[in-house]
């Protein structure tokens, strides 16, 4: 079974799976390089669009496979 897909900005999945991970990376890179922090901050935000992007496209997806397979059980059950 799949997971929920996040419905918000501030879902679970995004502050687990995007900012928590981005916020690493921009503390992690000030502390060692400072020259490198635009490089860092431009990098969360093309992998955390991504994230958004493809959870977004996954959501509409899903309706449009969820609406087809409903259809088709419910003729199947309606008979000859």
């Amino acid at each position: 079974m799949s997971s929920p897909k996040p419905t918000g900005l501030m879902a679970p999945q995004y502050i687990t799976g995007v900012y928590i991970p981005s916020a690493i990376l921009i503390v992690g890179t000030a502390a060692f390089k400072l020259q490198w922090l635009p490089i860092a901050i431009a990098v969360c935000a093309a992998l955390g669009g991504y994230q958004f992007l493809n959870n977004r496209n996954a959501r509409q997806f899903n309706a449009c496979y969820m609406d087809i397979t409903n259809t088709s059980l419910h003729r199947a059950e309606e008979g000859p």
